[in-house]
C-alpha cells in the first residue's frame, strides 16, 4: 500500500519491553491515514512476552510479523561490551525481508518517537545506501572511541560518524552492494577493534556515501543533552548503557519513556523498575564515592612522597 510505513526493530527476550514502548510510541504518533507493518527480528523472545507486545500495539493501522533469526546465521558476529550478538541482527535485514521491499525504516529498542514516522519515510534516499543522523556523543570517525580503524580504510580524520540506531536504509543498494559478506569479512579482519559492534561496520562501509539527516530523528540522550532538545526532538535514543528503565537520567526523557510504558502491557513493572533504577543509582553513587576516596588517598601518599624526597 502507497501509505504504509515499513519498520524494522530487533531484540531478544530482555529487550521484549523496551520493545513494546518503542513500537507503542510509533504507532500513537503515527498519521492516522497511514498503516505500519513492524518486522520484529526475533533474537529470542518467549511466546507469552510477544503476545505483550502485540496487545500493546493493537490497532486497525499497524501489524506485525515476527521474523525468527537462526542463530547460525549470525554465528560470526562478536558480542562487544554491553552489546550481545544481537546488535548485528540489523545487517541481515535485506536476506530475512521479502526482496520486494525497497526501503525500510529501522529503530534500536532504547528509543521513544515523539513524532509521526511518515514523516522520516516520505525523505527522499536517492541512491544513498542509509540515511542517519551523526552521532553527537562521536562525531567524527576518529574521534574517541569511533572508528579505530579509519586511516588504514583511507579515511579523513573529519569523516563524520553516523549513528546507527535510527536509519533510512535503502535495501535496493545494500543487495546490490553485496552490503552483508562485506560485512561479514570486515568483523572477521577487524573484529577485535569495533568498539560498537555494527555501527563500526556500517560506518566503515559507508562513511563517504551517506546521506545526514536532522539531528532531530535521533537525539542521543547523555549527559551533554540540554532540555530544549528533548523539547524539540522527534526521537529520542538512549544511546549509552544508562537506560531509563535502569537508572534515572534526564527527567523529561525519562517521563516520556514511562509515559508510553504506561500505555503497554508491561505497565505493571513500573514500581519495579523504579526499584531498580533506585538501587542502581545507589550503587552507582557509591562506587564513585569508593573511587574517589581512592583517589583522594592515592593523592595524599603521593604529596607525602614529594615532600619527603
Amino acid at each position: 500500500m502507497d501509505n504504509t510505513v515499513i519498520l524494522v526493530v530487533s531484540a531478544d527476550d530482555n529487550y521484549s519491553m523496551p520493545l513494546a514502548v518503542t513500537l507503542r510510541s510509533a504507532i500513537v504518533n503515527l498519521d492516522k491515514q497511514r498503516y505500519l507493518l513492524v518486522y520484529v527480528l526475533d533474537g529470542g523472545i518467549e511466546d507469552n512476552n510477544k503476545q505483550r507486545v502485540e496487545r500493546s500495539i493493537e490497532s486497525c493501522n499497524c501489524r506485525v510479523e515476527w521474523v525468527q533469526v537462526e542463530k547460525k546465521l549470525y554465528e560470526w558476529a562478536k558480542p562487544i561490551k554491553h552489546l550481545s550478538s544481537a546488535a548485528y541482527l540489523r545487517l541481515l535485514i535485506p536476506t530475512l525481508l521479502p526482496s520486494s521491499l525497497s526501503k525500510v525504516i529501522y529503530l534500536d529498542c532504547d528509543i521513544v518517537v515523539n513524532s509521526n514516522l511518515g514523516f522520516l519515510w516520505d525523505i527522499g534516499i536517492e541512491n544513498s545506501p542509509v540515511v542517519a543522523v551523526q552521532d553527537s556523543l562521536m562525531p567524527y570517525v576518529s574521534s574517541s572511541g569511533a572508528l579505530a580503524r579509519y586511516s588504514e580504510l583511507g579515511l579523513p580524520p573529519n569523516a563524520k560518524y553516523f549513528n546507527s540506531g535510527v536509519l533510512l536504509i535503502n535495501l535496493e543498494r545494500w543487495r546490490a552492494d553485496s552490503i552483508l559478506e562485506r560485512a561479514v569479512h570486515y568483523v572477521e579482519e577487524f573484529g577485535n577493534t569495533l568498539n560498537y559492534a555494527d555501527q563500526d561496520v556500517l560506518n566503515a562501509l559507508f562513511s563517504l556515501s551517506w546521506k545526514e539527516l536532522d539531528p532531530r530523528w535521533n537525539q542521543q540522550i547523555s549527559s551533554v543533552a540540554q532540555r530544549q532538545q528533548i523539547f524539540d526532538a522527534f526521537i529520542i535514543h538512549f544511546s549509552t548503557p544508562f537506560k531509563p528503565w535502569s537508572y534515572s537520567g534526564m527527567k523529561e526523557a525519562d517521563r516520556l519513556f514511562f509515559q508510553y510504558l504506561d500505555q503497554t502491557e508491561f505497565s505493571n513493572l513500573k514500581f519495579k523498575l523504579y526499584l531498580n533504577r533506585w538501587h542502581n543509582s545507589i550503587r552507582r553513587s557509591f562506587r564513585i564515592g569508593t573511587r574517589l576516596k581512592q583517589i583522594g588517598s592515592l593523592s595524599r601518599k603521593l604529596t607525602r612522597r614529594v615532600s619527603y624526597e
